[in-house]
């Protein structure tokens, strides 16, 4: 039998666990959440915000009607 702390430990430690897969999905697909925070500001990655208006304009957006 598994003693109390250990079953806490264990809850504890697949809790953590749960919340770090949770953290990168999000930062993999919404480009938020802590990992992106660290990213911005320690290893000084591009924030989300910045990115989509460092983009070029896409085709739509031109005066070209032949486009």
């Amino acid at each position: 039998m598994l003693s109390t702390t250990s079953v806490v430990a264990l809850a504890v430690a697949l809790l953590i666990t749960a919340l770090i897969v949770v953290d990168v999905s999000c930062y993999f697909v919404n480009a938020c959440g802590l990992t992106m925070c660290i990213s911005v500001h320690v290893c000084g990655r591009q924030a989300a915000a910045d990115a989509a208006a460092a983009k070029p304009a896409s085709d739509k957006d031109t005066d070209d009607p032949e486009r």
